[in-house]
């Protein structure tokens, strides 16, 4: 043994065939078919050092998004949560069926207005051009044969005054009137010459 190293010498055999050397199942050489003893591994070495720490590698590809799993129960119900700030006020409302028959001045113009249990209202507007003394007439359409009057009321003007329908005064009036077959007309008279001379009149009526 030289340093550490074994020396195996090998030597030719009578036939002129040289040996092979090889390493048998036990860890051991073999000459031919003869076990040497000798290991074919040296003894352990004394562990080396712990080398550097290796660069981190890169990360990895994030993996699909797993399938939605099944809904649970419903949980309890919360407490109630604190009491929020009053709001704006809103807007009026629609006036109320007895509120709507006390304020004809509100209803739509030239249509019937339901007022409940059978009555109706009707409101005209408009101007009147009429010469002095002389009778203004106007058709103001048909409500129905069968049509009643209940009530009627209003105002109409002059060229000085602002007069109540149907009351006379100094020679000068304006009415509502109703025939058997439905049609309802208005008339008003004055001395004074009109122009442009406002009204705004209604009635209500059952059929």
């Amino acid at each position: 043994m030289t340093d550490g190293f074994c020396s195996v010498t090998m030597h030719g055999s009578a036939n002129g065939i040289i040996p092979i050397a090889t390493i048998g199942q036990n860890g051991n050489w073999y000459i031919g078919n003869k076990d040497t003893g000798i290991a074919a591994t040296g003894e352990q070495g004394v562990p080396g050092p712990q080398g550097p720490q290796g660069i981190p590698g890169l990360d990895g590809v994030n993996g699909i998004d797993g399938a939605d799993g099944a809904t649970g129960p419903q949980g309890p119900q919360g407490s109630a949560g604190p009491r929020g700030f009053q709001g704006p006020q809103g807007p009026a409302g629609d006036l109320n069926t007895e509120s709507i028959i006390l304020r004809p001045d509100k209803w739509s113009e030239k249509i019937e207005i339901p007022l409940g249990n059978g009555l109706y209202g009707r409101r005209y507007r408009g101007f009147l051009n009429v010469p002095a003394n002389t009778l203004f007439s106007e058709p103001l359409g048909t409500i129905g044969s069968t049509a009643r009057f209940v009530t009627s009321g209003g105002w109409w003007s002059t060229t000085k005054h602002i007069l109540e329908l149907g009351s006379p005064w100094n020679e000068q009036y304006s009415r509502l009137a109703l025939n058997d077959t439905g049609a309802l007309g208005f008339g008003s008279i004055c001395p004074l010459e009109r122009i442009d001379a406002p009204y705004d009149i209604w009635l209500t009526y059952t059929k």
